[in-house]
């Protein structure tokens, strides 16, 4: 299985990465997601850029080609007695 080791490299990587875009962010107040997202961006561009990874060909554009479904909300289905 060669995306094992792929995984377990990515995750070390990113572990070591992670510290170093909270410190940069730490002082911007309230954790918002639209922060969180530009922090996980910075994070998965510094591994990308690092080179310590290279990510499987299988694994190109996924998010591209999956369509986005519209989430279903619960419904609440109330009986009478």
């Amino acid at each position: 299985m060669p995306n094992y080791n792929v995984l377990f490299d990515a995750q070390a990587a990113a572990e070591e990465i992670v510290p170093r875009v909270v410190a940069r962010h730490r002082s911007k107040g309230v954790l918002t997601w639209k922060l969180l997202h530009q922090m996980e961006e910075e994070v998965l561009s510094e591994v990308s850029s690092s080179g310590q990874v290279q990510r499987p060909a299988a694994t190109d554009d996924l998010r591209a080609r999956r369509p986005v479904l519209p989430q279903r909300r619960p419904t609440c289905v109330v009986r009478g007695p």
